[in-house]
């Protein structure tokens, strides 16, 4: 019994070590001060799955139907179609159908975000910057180019009168640039800068 004991003790032993290196490893990894980034992507973990000009995701079916209807059941109604509220319940889908972001996700990589209404981007090593360049291709649905005029505006709209996400996260930026025709610059309140924002930031909705 005694050496039975005394196995099991050393086995949690050994797996209690086991969990602090994985937690070192993993945390060691968040807090990197090497950032994943790229013109054309930026990642929190790792390196970047896929290449400039790639033409689709990994999971992104080539022979998909582009015209059409598509009808999804979902549960329950709504009395609300603007996502950026709290109130009401909102209806589904409505900001990931209807809003892009100057960057997009990849499914397939976590904390991976790939240029979308922005063509290019660049971050510093400190995190305490990021630049986005617009997309000449980037139009809102009345075909009117989206400009950096949009960006801040948008960043303005969604910090003062957003959701209470939004408020939290945008109000950490210090300064709004427009640095050049199609360039907008979002500087970090810091130091310490929050290494997420720079993902965050080009996750909102314009």
């Amino acid at each position: 019994m005694r050496n039975k004991v005394t196995e099991n003790h050393i086995g949690r032993r050994g797996l209690l070590s086991l969990l602090k290196t994985l937690c070192f490893v993993l945390t060691s990894g968040c807090l990197s001060t090497n950032i994943h980034a790229a013109d054309h992507a930026i990642s929190m973990i790792g390196d970047l799955q896929h290449p400039p000009n790639f033409e689709k995701y990994s999971y992104a079916e080539n022979r998909v139907q582009r015209d059409g209807d598509l009808t999804e059941a979902k549960v329950g109604n709504f009395d609300n179609i603007n996502p950026f509220t709290i109130r009401g319940a909102v209806a589904h889908n409505i900001r990931e159908n209807i809003f892009e972001s100057l960057l997009s996700r990849n499914m397939d990589e976590p904390f991976a975000l790939y240029a979308l209404l922005a063509e290019k981007l660049s971050v510093d090593a400190e995190r305490s910057r990021i630049s986005f360049r617009l997309n000449k291709a980037a139009k809102f649905s009345d075909g009117k180019p989206v400009r950096v005029e949009d960006v801040i505006f948008s960043w303005k709209a969604l910090r003062e009168e957003g959701r209470p996400n939004h408020r939290h996260y945008y109000q950490q930026v210090s300064q709004v640039e427009k640095t050049g025709p199609r360039d907008v610059t979002f500087t970090f309140k810091g130091p310490p800068f929050d290494r997420e924002l720079p993902l965050i930031i080009g996750l909102m909705p314009i």
